[in-house]
């Protein structure tokens, strides 16, 4: 699993082991979305944690190896 981090944190991209896109998590600079600005794709969120777990959850992606 790899990111790639775009415009200062703004979008993070997901890929596989294989390096195939996952999806990503972006974050919304409107108004109405300033108590939740992170968004998986399809719903938003708090924090970029809730996201990016709601991410890798939804795709089934394997984390194995990804930490250490």
């Amino acid at each position: 699993m790899r990111f790639h981090i775009i415009c200062g944190g703004l979008i993070t991209e997901v890929y596989d082991d294989h390096e195939k896109k996952v999806g990503s998590v972006s974050m919304s600079k409107q108004q109405k979305h300033a108590t939740k600005p992170f968004s998986d794709g399809k719903n938003f969120y708090p924090s970029f944690n809730e996201a990016l777990i709601a991410l890798l959850k939804r795709k089934r992606v394997n984390i194995r190896g990804a930490i250490g």
